[in-house]
């Protein structure tokens, strides 16, 4: 059996006097993405939030590599190896390219381990290599969200969550980016935890789908069995 790196059980999360998620149960091991689909306002980016702590838990149990997390702080939670590339795009416009990746290696000291981990995210975004002294605020928003994703990866995670990748990017960049994703998960083991209303798209790469509906659970199936439905009407 493959490692399970992120465990909740029974997750209960919301805003001021809103409760938004009630009891979520889900799991992601080693090497295997995980989408959870629904509506808008069904409870996807407040999990998100919530799992990476900076939104407080109100209930239930989150673990990392079996490590109790609950209760950690997002920097906390970060250090310990979680990542989330929000849904709007996540750069800082007026620093280059190169700085963007820079800031994102935070207090990492080793100028050698500095430059490979550039390098690697140079290998699986080319683009960015050809475009690193461009200003991210120039750069088009596939680009930008490559950016982005290419900061969280040079931290080397272990638990990458995505909140709607494909949200207003072309078929060829979303396809790019989450050919990506499944080779980390394939070659290094990386635990995916995406939240995608493009279903098509997510289901090409992803293992197992997490249906949620107001703030429940309510469907959890193998990407064999979502592809043998007629419809994923009733998942939104």
């Amino acid at each position: 059996m493959a490692e399970r790196v992120l465990d909740v059980e029974g997750l209960r999360a919301g805003y001021g006097r809103k409760e938004v998620v009630f009891g979520v149960d889900l799991h992601v091991e080693a090497g295997e993405i995980v989408t959870l689909m629904g509506h808008n306002g069904a409870g996807k980016s407040t999990t998100l939030r919530t799992v990476l702590g900076t939104l407080p838990a109100r209930g239930g149990r989150i673990s990392l590599d079996g490590a109790d997390v609950t209760s950690a702080s997002s920097k906390q939670n970060v250090a310990r190896g979680m990542a989330l590339v929000p849904s709007e795009r996540f750069v800082f416009p007026d620093l280059s390219v190169h700085d963007n990746l820079m800031l994102g290696l935070g207090a990492l000291r080793d100028k050698d381990e500095r430059r490979r981990r550039i390098d690697e995210v140079h290998e699986l975004f080319p683009i960015l290599a050809e475009r690193e002294a461009q200003l991210a605020g120039t750069m088009s928003g596939g680009q930008q969200r490559m950016l982005s994703l290419g900061v969280l990866l040079s931290t080397n995670p272990k638990l990458l969550m995505l909140d709607e990748p494909s949200l207003g990017l072309a078929p060829t960049i979303v396809e790019q980016i989450f050919g990506v994703v499944r080779r980390l998960a394939d070659e290094q083991g990386l635990a995916v935890l995406l939240v995608e209303q493009n279903v098509p798209a997510s289901l090409s790469i992803t293992d197992r789908v997490y249906g949620i509906r107001n703030g429940r659970i309510f469907l959890d199936e193998s990407v064999d069995e979502m592809r043998a439905r007629d419809t994923y009407w009733d998942l939104f």
